[in-house]
């Protein structure tokens, strides 16, 4: 698969990978630390994207959504969802630097997808309908109460 960036009138193939912006909206503290997250994405015939990576900090994205974008300054941009997969993505934090090695061997065990971010102590993970995500969510609330870890639910398709 080609990663491309989007260049001024450019022409993208299909299955070509490219750079897909989209807006963070940070709370009162600063939180989420970024104004923007990159997400992977696919053209697909109709004219749409394909999300092809676990976004880290983008709201209510997961793995596998079709989305549709904007260009601005010849950057492609969110524009809004138009089908959402039905996979679940949670962030998980490790409160403990020891406790983080773990946590993408557990995650995938419950039959998540990961994606650990350079630097810093941070995993995205998307859950398919078919993992165990009560089994996730449980572990995840065990070792939250524990100290070790902090998750937030960024996209909840299991409801």
């Amino acid at each position: 698969m080609s990663r491309l960036q989007f260049s001024g009138g450019g022409k993208f193939k299909l299955s070509e990978s490219v750079q897909v912006h989209v807006p963070i909206v940070q709370n009162e503290s600063g939180y989420p630390p970024v104004g923007e997250e990159l997400i992977w994405c696919t053209l697909r015939e109709n004219g749409t994207y394909l999300v092809d990576n676990i976004p880290f900090y983008a709201p209510n994205i997961s793995l596998g959504d079709e989305i549709r974008v904007e260009t601005q300054n010849d950057e492609l941009w969110f524009e809004e969802l138009v089908n959402p997969s039905k996979n679940t993505t949670i962030r998980v934090f490790a409160r403990k630097k020891s406790f983080g090695p773990s946590i993408i061997p557990r995650m995938q065990s419950f039959g998540g997808h990961t994606e650990k971010m350079e630097g810093v102590d941070l995993v995205a993970v998307s859950f398919p309908p078919t993992a165990d995500l009560a089994g996730a969510l449980a572990f995840l609330d065990k070792e939250s109460d524990a100290g070790n870890l902090a998750f937030e639910e960024s996209a909840v398709r299991y409801r």
